[in-house]
């Protein structure tokens, strides 16, 4: 019957009581719920990984019928935390704030490839310049906040933690001030324009997402912490290139089927320059040139240049047109 709860933690009935805590200890951070918040399948995954661990450690209870309908009905959870982690998860100060700020930039492929710097506008909140973050100009005249008697904090219990929010009355600094700063209205912070100039990395893929330190919102004004700007860049769409699945720069390439037959020289140009290539009717329908796409920053290599061959027919044709057609086709013939 203990089968399966081994197999629930990834381990097996041989493995040492010290393999079993680390392999639970690894799942139980991954799908813990406030990891996770939202997600009902990492909620019940951590009820199962719970329930096993529990009954691996204590066999008795393979035999009970009380399975997890509820994350209060485990006896002692914090002390299993303390013993796995060295200290109760409980006593663990979690922020909740919107401390990060999010953008979209798009670029040309160009750019992708070789890489680029941009100019971009953003907007954040920073500690006011007039009040240092104090909300006061007198920066003195405070009393102490009473919503939470001073902590610049709020306690709430969610799960088995103990999340600390900041007092949205006193904006984290445990005192209210009594003469407010005009250029903040007493909030000590303001939201300001930023102008910043960024580097993008050559070989960025599409959606990828960068992050510039400390250009996020302030969300600790006692200690002046900022968060981050994220950036998710996005590649437009090319006029004549698109990358495929293994990011090869791929070009179709339209070949009159004469030329096709007789053979011509074409100049195509890459993103890193002209090659020429010769089409012949002996030519495959896809040409690939390699290390000459664009490179990967993800794997550090150069993918491949693809021209993929369309070939097309006049779509009418006159009767001197159609009579040399005509004796080409019985040449073949003979």
């Amino acid at each position: 019957m203990l089968e399966k709860y081994y197999k629930i933690l990834g381990v097996n009935e041989n493995s040492s009581p010290e393999a079993i805590k680390k392999a639970y200890r690894r799942l139980a951070m991954k799908y813990h719920p406030d990891r996770n918040r939202n997600n009902k399948r990492a909620e019940e995954k951590f009820k199962e990984i719970n329930e096993a661990y529990k009954i691996i450690t204590n066999p008795e209870e393979a035999n009970s019928q009380n399975n997890f309908n509820d994350f209060n009905e485990f006896n002692g959870f914090d002390n299993i935390f303390e013993d796995l982690f060295g200290e109760s998860e409980s006593q663990d100060q979690i922020y909740e704030t919107n401390k990060n700020n999010y953008k979209k930039i798009k670029i040309n492929l160009e750019d992708a490839s070789r890489g680029s710097s941009l100019t971009i506008k953003i907007f954040r909140n920073k500690i006011c310049e007039n009040c240092n973050g104090h909300g006061s100009i007198i920066g003195k005249n405070f009393n102490m906040c009473n919503s939470c008697k001073g902590t610049g904090f709020h306690s709430k219990h969610n799960s088995f933690f103990n999340i600390k929010q900041i007092c949205p009355n006193c904006k984290g600094m445990g005192k209210i001030n009594l003469t407010k700063c005009y250029n903040c209205t007493g909030e000590g912070i303001k939201k300001i324009k930023d102008i910043l100039r960024v580097n993008i990395p050559r070989g960025v893929l599409n959606k990828t997402r960068l992050k510039i330190d400390g250009y996020g919102n302030i969300y600790d004004i006692k200690n002046k912490k900022y968060g981050d700007l994220f950036l998710d860049v996005y590649i437009k769409k090319h006029k004549y290139f698109y990358i495929d699945r293994d990011y090869n720069v791929n070009y179709n390439l339209n070949v009159f089927f004469l030329d096709f037959l007789l053979g011509k020289f074409y100049l195509v140009k890459t993103l890193s320059g002209y090659i020429k290539v010769k089409i012949k009717y002996s030519s495959l329908k896809k040409i690939k040139f390699k290390n000459r796409g664009i490179y990967n920053l993800k794997n550090k290599k150069i993918s491949d240049f693809i021209i993929n061959l369309k070939i097309f027919f006049p779509n009418k044709i006159n009767s001197k047109q159609k009579g040399f057609l005509m004796n080409l086709k019985n040449s073949f013939e003979k």
